[in-house]
């Protein structure tokens, strides 16, 4: 984004292409602040919702920030190109990108801790498996079976 910035303060695009910078600007701005809501709900999703919803929503983020990255390199592309931009235009264009920038930040941070709570639980599966895989070595050494098996208990003794 400090790019962006830098352009935005040195660049003079036509006069259509603040607006649509500044709509993308608020565009990602709501996009970023679900995806962080998204993110901090993550410990109770871990929980309560079904791994499959928790992978289609961690696709859907992905595929939005492609999406927003394109646009942005097509904007920043216009921006190079185009003459002319008010300085009231330029100050909220910046005014929103700072607002990015800070929540791109924001999403850096809840991104790490997303990943330490999905190793936690990750962590507290793989011991639930381990002990449901030894209730089952258990119960295969409690096996009634056969008579002729060495192992045979004898139910009605």
């Amino acid at each position: 984004m400090i790019g962006f910035l830098q352009l935005v303060a040195h660049a003079t695009p036509e006069s259509d292409l603040p607006a649509r910078v500044k709509d993308f600007f608020r565009r990602q701005i709501a996009w970023f602040e679900q995806v962080l809501s998204d993110l901090e709900r993550l410990e109770e999703d871990l929980h309560e919702a079904a791994p499959e919803e928790l992978a289609a929503q961690t696709v859907r983020h992905a595929q939005g920030m492609a999406r927003f990255e394109r646009e942005f390199q097509d904007l920043t592309s216009e921006w190079r190109l185009a003459s002319g931009v008010a300085a009231s235009d330029r100050a909220a264009i910046r005014a929103l990108a700072r607002r990015v920038e800070t929540l791109i930040a924001d999403l850096g941070r809840a991104h790490d801790r997303a990943t330490e709570l999905i190793g936690e639980r990750a962590g507290e599966i793989e011991r639930a498996l381990n002990e449901t895989r030894k209730g089952q070595v258990m119960l295969r050494k409690y096996y009634a079976g056969d008579r002729a098996y060495p192992g045979f208990i004898d139910k009605k003794a």
